[in-house]
């Protein structure tokens, strides 16, 4: 009995240690991030952005090395894909802040923050197996993608864009539960906290440029 006791301590001790570990790692990255964003409001050069998405997708695996290399690289390959989506997502929210105004912008970022936190605190800590979440909510990211991939061909009307960014919401919504559930049952590395953040970030920025989507929708 005390041997067990000792493991369920010990394994939540660890858990602890791997939250902080990765809050302390997500508050910076959107630090930089926003950085990232009020540089790159002006960008309107298409080839730019291609740049800077290419850049995204090759930079997951940069710092996933990095930070299987070191603890530090992978800190420093962390700020330099954040800053890097920060300047990608720049002139979206440029234009967001256009239709909705700079003070709703400010107040999605907040609210995005809130429904986070308390997404992810019922998945790390409710006791509850989330584990089946992942491949429905990888399905439904995929279909998101898929559909947006055909919409800047084809275009949508308004009321498809309302339920497009509604998806868009609750597919990262989930991700926010699924992701703090994995956090909670992760081993506490300092590879699986750079990675993790990664994770969490990118719910975070898709939520809430979701989330600016369905309010300047509302707004037409």
């Amino acid at each position: 009995m005390n041997t067990y006791a000792s493991r369920t301590n010990k394994a939540t001790t660890c858990s602890n240690s791997l939250m902080a570990k990765v809050m302390m790692l997500l508050s910076g990255s959107l630090v930089i991030s926003s950085i990232g964003t009020y540089m790159g409001l002006g960008i309107t050069s298409g080839w730019v952005l291609f740049g800077l998405f290419v850049l995204l997708i090759v930079g997951i695996f940069g710092v996933a090395a990095m930070a299987a290399a070191s603890p530090a690289l992978g800190v420093a390959g962390l700020a330099i894909w954040t800053f890097i989506n920060g300047l990608a997502i720049g002139p979206a929210v440029n234009m967001y802040a256009a239709v909705i105004g700079w003070q709703t912008v400010t107040f999605s970022f907040m609210g995005t923050a809130a429904i986070m936190a308390a997404l992810g605190c019922w998945g790390a800590f409710s006791g509850r197996d989330f584990s089946a979440w992942g491949k429905w909510l990888f399905m439904g990211l995929l279909g998101l993608i898929i559909v947006g991939v055909i919409g800047l061909f084809t275009g949508f009307g308004h009321s498809f864009n309302l339920l497009y960014s509604l998806a868009g919401m609750v597919i990262f919504a989930g991700y926010f539960v699924f992701d703090f559930f994995r956090l909670s049952r992760s081993e506490d590395n300092d590879f699986n906290a750079v990675m993790i953040t990664m994770n969490i970030y990118l719910d975070f920025v898709n939520f809430w440029l979701s989330l600016m989507r369905f309010i300047a929708e509302t707004k037409e």
